[in-house]
């Protein structure tokens, strides 16, 4: 039976995101994708859905919404306590919903990305392969208050007869696994050393292109020929800022690429609320 999650509250900056578009870099157009890969996975792992099944992103400020459709889903991420109809539920499991559901949630305070997924995933457009949303590749970035996603209730759900061990112990993580970028050997050994050293706090300048660290890096190197980069390249800039590339970021740059994170990592970054802090482990 084909049903619709209408956006009662759009919380903020919600939109729908699965891995993104691999393979169209060479257009200037970024992967895009979820930003945090590890609760993307579980929650369509929780459902039996395929592994690219599109999903429901929030950030710091969840949505609430309504499904006329009875529909198991899954929420992970960022720690919520997620309510139906007024009933507190978990996270990290498969939760059955009736017809007429409104589901909200209350933020506990840990975490920036959360997720809703659908069991089958939602019916939406994919664009260059995918239906991550990103200005202008589609028409919104974002979802609004009155919006309408169709999604199918499976006949016979997918029956749990097991839990998935799961901890969102990830969200306390402040060791970033890195290797080193192209400019690293161009630091000097002491900019090397500081780099690795240093302890880094998360600024509040971020969004899904990019996050800056608040210390400045005392060393600097050349200037440098414009080149390709990845979702979690580290850029030093000319003014000492270290910039870590997200998920939305643009395809070629012009700084220097000192780190490139291990991706396991990006989704533990992600999650970094601003004042964290952070630090730097070579592979």
């Amino acid at each position: 039976m084909r049903g619709e999650m209408r956006i009662l509250k759009s919380g903020m900056a919600t939109s729908i995101q699965d891995f993104g578009r691999v393979g169209f870099a060479k257009y200037g157009i970024p992967r895009s994708g979820v930003m945090d890969q590890k609760a993307f996975v579980l929650a369509n792992a929780l459902l039996g859905n395929t592994a690219n099944s599109s999903v429901l992103e929030w950030t710091m400020i969840p949505p609430k919404l309504h499904f006329d459709v009875s529909v198991n889903i899954a929420c992970t991420g960022a720690k919520v306590i997620p309510i139906i109809d007024g009933i507190e539920q978990k996270m990290n499991r498969q939760i059955k919903l009736p017809a007429n559901a409104i589901l909200s949630f209350k933020f506990v305070g840990k975490g920036v990305f959360g997720y809703v997924a659908i069991e089958g995933g939602f019916d939406v457009e994919k664009v260059f392969d995918s239906a991550s949303m990103f200005a202008p590749v589609t028409k919104n970035s974002t979802l609004r208050a009155g919006d309408l996603l169709g999604y199918t209730n499976r006949e016979e759900s997918l029956k749990q007869h097991a839990h998935i061990r799961w901890g969102n112990s990830y969200l306390d993580c402040s060791v970033l696994r890195v290797f080193p970028g192209p400019e690293f050997e161009l630091l000097p050994e002491d900019g090397k050393r500081f780099l690795l050293e240093k302890e880094f706090v998360v600024s509040g300048i971020r969004s899904r292109m990019g996050i800056q660290l608040m210390e400045p890096l005392p060393y600097s190197v050349s200037e440098i020929l414009t080149g390709p980069v990845l979702p979690g390249t580290v850029q030093l800039t000319p003014s000492g800022r270290l910039i870590i590339l997200m998920r939305d970021c643009q395809t070629t740059g012009g700084y220097p690429r000192v780190l490139q994170l291990d991706d396991l990592f990006l989704s533990v970054l992600a999650q970094k609320q601003t004042g964290e802090k952070i630090d730097f482990r070579l592979i």
